[in-house]
């Protein structure tokens, strides 16, 4: 029950001690029931308005403020948890976070055992992530050993907890599409790895999505700028047709997808995008059809409208620079086989060249294609 205001609704605190910032504060009330705490209502930080909180509870250590006030003894206040509810940061305001850890260190009067995120709303420039829930247990010395994190669905749960200077982090998340583009939407999603030395290393990942069964391992560097990752990726009975229109892909091809190899990104804050995405992959298709072209058509009567069915389509796969190259491509149906590359820019620019064979009985065609032009209207060229 609130027994207590310390000012007026229309009053205003500030205090800029602990953390270094100047900090508004609308209401303070001290409440004894269920249980005694302080609550601060509708706080922001003056130099960083984006940065809101609704409430902020503070449960103090009543053994600790007997000692402090009764015994008279110099001990620092113990704050037995801080609880955060409806906090809003904006992305350029976490850099903050890290100053703020940093001033609260600094700070012998305090010692906060436990910190509880409820409602945490964080806007990543264009995407918004879905509502936070956490809860982080520290030292005396002020210093992470034990923190969750999950989304309000509790369809996302990140566990790190510090182990000799590093922290182990699992990671578990079903049904949970994820923020970044494309967007997959991950049917399961497990992770376990450690941070070390400012490197978050993920050395097992299993996931399915779309139909597929995902296994690999992640590297990033957290104190690089772009966040530089690599890794590398076992994917096996990925269904095309149900990826994500993001992607584009099903436009263009269809069919069962096996495939393996070794990736390296940076990430793109302003956009919330990967960048400088490096890829070296073979691949297999199953049961599919190429579409945008028919290659039995073009053989036939040198037009390429239509698509392409097949049981087998294999080749390797690298991209550089929004760059695409396939190399060795075999491609194989009942009669129909053909092999060669494919170039495709970053403005969607095909150059291809394949050499086709259809084999009918007492027959047999044979034809070296070149096609090139946009993705959406290719041009054979002979």
């Amino acid at each position: 029950r609130d027994v207590e205001r310390s000012r007026g609704l229309g009053d205003v605190y500030k205090r800029q001690a602990h953390i270094h910032e100047a900090v508004t504060v609308q209401s303070v009330h001290v409440w004894l029931y269920p249980k005694p705490h302080l609550l601060l209502k509708d706080l922001t930080i003056d130099d960083s308005p984006a940065i809101t909180a609704q409430k902020l509870r503070i449960y103090p250590n009543y053994i600790n403020l007997k000692k402090k006030f009764y015994d008279h003894l110099t001990v620092p206040y113990v704050i037995q948890s801080l609880q955060v509810e409806g906090l809003t940061m904006a992305q350029e305001d976490l850099a903050h976070v890290s100053t703020w850890a940093k001033a609260s260190l600094e700070q012998s009067q305090y010692q906060i055992n436990k910190i509880i995120l409820k409602n945490t709303a964080l806007h990543l420039n264009s995407v918004q992530l879905p509502l936070l829930d956490g809860e982080a247990l520290l030292n005396a010395a002020g210093l992470l050993t034990q923190a969750s994190l999950q989304s309000a669905k509790e369809d996302f749960r990140l566990n790190a907890q510090h182990l000799n200077g590093n922290y182990l982090i699992d990671i578990n998340a079903n049904n949970w599409q994820a923020p970044f583009y494309p967007r997959p939407v991950f049917t399961k999603l497990d992770a376990t790895g450690v941070i070390k030395n400012s490197v978050l290393t993920l050395s097992s990942i299993t996931g399915s999505f779309s139909g597929g069964k995902l296994t690999g391992a992640l590297e990033t560097d957290l104190a690089s700028p772009t966040f530089a990752s690599k890794g590398d990726f076992n994917l096996s009975d990925f269904v095309i047709k149900d990826v994500s229109n993001d992607l584009e892909l099903n436009k263009t091809l269809t069919g069962v997808l096996n495939s393996r190899g070794y990736f390296s990104f940076g990430f793109d804050h302003a956009l919330n995008t990967i960048k400088n995405t490096k890829l070296n992959a073979a691949f297999t298709v199953k049961n599919g059809v190429l579409k945008r072209v028919d290659i039995a058509e073009a053989m036939r009567n040198h037009n390429l409208n239509g698509s392409t069915s097949f049981t087998r389509l294999t080749g390797n796969l690298s991209l550089n620079n929004k760059r695409y190259q396939l190399t060795k491509l075999s491609l194989q149906d009942s009669q129909l086989q053909a092999s060669g590359q494919v170039s495709l820019s970053a403005d969607k620019q095909v150059s291809a060249t394949l050499s086709s064979n259809i084999a009918i009985p007492n027959n047999e065609i044979n034809a070296n294609l070149i096609i090139k032009g946009p993705l959406t209207a290719l041009k054979l060229i002979n």
